[in-house]
């Protein structure tokens, strides 16, 4: 069966932001990229990546370029909903967390621009 990787392409799976139906979406689109086989799962929020706080609370909240999963979870960093982190975690599928907000940022992290912060099994 071929992947997604192997056939060079992205695939976007469209989502909910900042509703209940949210957390049951994450875990869709979780499942769906590792059935797919995809090397990513770019996960657009209203912050530009993952932070020690909520910056849109904490001004002093400082953001992470890069993160492993253990480093997550040990810091009780509220990534995505739970089942979704693990299954990612799980599966290898690295997540890439960037601002909604900000033009082109997916066609930008597609491409290989580095944007927000990113999620993986090992720096």
């Amino acid at each position: 069966r071929r992947t997604a990787a192997d056939r060079s392409c992205a695939l976007v799976l469209p989502s909910p932001i900042g509703s209940r139906a949210a957390k049951k979406c994450t875990r869709r689109a979780a499942l769906r990229a590792v059935e797919l086989g995809c090397e990513v799962l770019l996960k657009a929020t209203k912050v530009d990546g993952i932070y020690t706080a909520d910056p849109l609370k904490v001004s002093t909240a400082k953001k992470y370029d890069a993160l492993t999963y253990d480093d997550c979870l040990a810091q009780h960093l509220q990534v995505m909903d739970a089942t979704a982190f693990t299954m990612c975690r799980e599966n290898n599928l690295a997540i890439a967390v960037y601002s909604l907000k900000q033009a082109g940022a997916t066609l930008r992290l597609i491409n290989g621009e580095a944007l927000g912060t990113k999620v993986v099994a090992k720096i």
